[in-house]
């Protein structure tokens, strides 16, 4: 190193004392912080269920008023913020930590550098502007070999974001593939038939349970079937595998291909939008009209939202609960799919009413299958196949078919009739 004319040469314990000093703090850096990753996760876990929490709060509102339910729904999200802050309180603490080593740290660089040159400074033989150089070079050296110490606030936030997102993925990837024990169902279209085929179905849990232990049916355009069983027997998981939602089992559903499945639950989903693409769901006007709109709103007895086709709202809190199930079915009869779940679809309303609305349903869509489950006794009477989920003396669950010998006599549904 020159200073002036002056040729000096840097002694060999300052670097070492300057590559010592940056790598003992940096090592003892995730020492100090090393929880702040696992904190900052923790944290953001709790700041997620709390705005869970709180949009099911203002989504509910009006049910646990009625339910005089606001006193234990206080106290409930009283515990989940109380969570949260002492998430964020350890949050800060750790920061507090991180932030003695470093300002500490700050502080000890200029001063390091010149208590080990001391010595040689006192001996005479280090000038003080060759000292002050060396503390220059010290400084400098660490602003590089300390880029951890400056930056792990930042690489743990990081880090923790990164963990949570890792296991977003990870388990987007284990619900894609549908294995976790056992053999992922396949839904397997079929080019060269109408039919949907149940093919040795058996369905399970992620974690192996079975649920059903057999399902093996045809369903045949323009069959009407309804499927009984006690409560808990398995009628949503078999449902839902028909619909492609239950991804867990082995055995085939084989579907006509290109054909659509709709699914209509006891609280139908209903965007917010107009209400002219909500009933068009998911294509939107453009792909139908609104005539045919105003046809299916008043086969299902809905003609009083006609006005209000051009409207745009939330519907799905707007409307009542009879109003969105007559909505769904409307939705039904202005796309014409294929393959139909009513799911509880008519609970909303009294036999009479049920047994109206299916007919109309039934009559407006000769060809397609559906498959219901829920609703008033007489209802039954108008499907032309029933479905029993039971179990065996062995205590397995399994599909079969029940009254086949009463088709010819019973008054089944025609499937001739009009369109929309």
């Amino acid at each position: 190193m020159t200073l002036g004319k002056h040729v000096f040469h840097i002694p060999a314990f300052m670097v070492m004392g300057a590559l010592l000093y940056g790598v003992l703090v940096s090592a003892f850096m995730p020492l100090v912080g090393g929880g702040l990753s696992k904190a900052v996760a923790a944290r953001n876990e709790s700041e997620a269920l709390f705005r869970a929490e709180m949009i099911a709060l203002r989504e509910n509102a009006e049910a646990i008023v009625l339910t005089q339910g606001e006193g234990h729904a206080r106290r409930q999200l009283a515990r989940t913020y109380g969570s949260l802050a002492s998430k964020w309180m350890r949050v800060v603490s750790q920061h507090a930590r991180i932030t003695w080593l470093t300002n500490g740290n700050a502080a000890m660089v200029p001063v390091f550098p010149l208590v080990l040159a001391a010595p040689k400074y006192l001996a005479g033989d280090l000038s003080l502007g060759e000292v002050m150089q060396l503390a220059s070079a010290f400084v400098q050296v660490q602003i590089a070999i300390g880029w951890l110490v400056d930056n792990y606030v930042r690489v743990a936030e990081w880090s923790a974001s990164a963990r949570r997102i890792v296991e977003l993925n990870d388990a987007m990837a284990d619900a894609d593939c549908g294995e976790q024990n056992g053999v992922p169902l396949i839904k397997r279209p079929q080019a060269d038939a109408l039919t949907v085929d149940l093919h040795e179905l058996r369905l399970m849990r992620p974690s192996g349970e079975i649920v059903v232990a057999r399902a093996h049916a045809r369903f045949a355009p323009g069959d009407r079937i309804i499927v009984s069983g006690a409560a808990g027997v398995g009628k949503s998981s078999l449902l839902r595998a028909l619909a492609g939602l239950w991804l867990w089992g082995d055995g085939e559903i084989r579907v006509p291909h290109g054909e659509h499945v709709s699914y209509v639950a006891a609280n139908p989903f209903l965007q917010a939008g107009r209400l002219s693409d909500v009933i068009c769901f998911p294509s939107g006007l453009e792909a139908y009209s609104t005539a045919s709109c105003l046809r299916a709103l008043e086969v299902c007895g809905a003609e009083h939202l006609a006005e209000r086709l051009d409207e745009t709202d939330h519907w799905q809190h707007v409307l009542s609960a009879s109003e969105k199930q007559r909505v769904a079915l409307a939705r039904l009869l202005v796309t014409r799919p294929g393959i139909v779940i009513l799911e509880d679809a008519f609970s909303c309303f009294g036999a009479p009413e049920q047994i109206e609305l299916f007919d109309r349903l039934a009559r407006h869509l000769p060809r397609a299958i559906l498959i219901t489950t829920g609703g008033a006794a007489g209802l039954a009477d108008l499907h032309s196949r029933r479905f029993v989920l039971e179990r065996d003396a062995a205590g397995d669950v399994r599909l079969t078919e029940r009254g086949a010998e009463l088709h010819a006599v019973r008054g089944v549904l025609p499937v001739t009739g009009g369109t929309t």
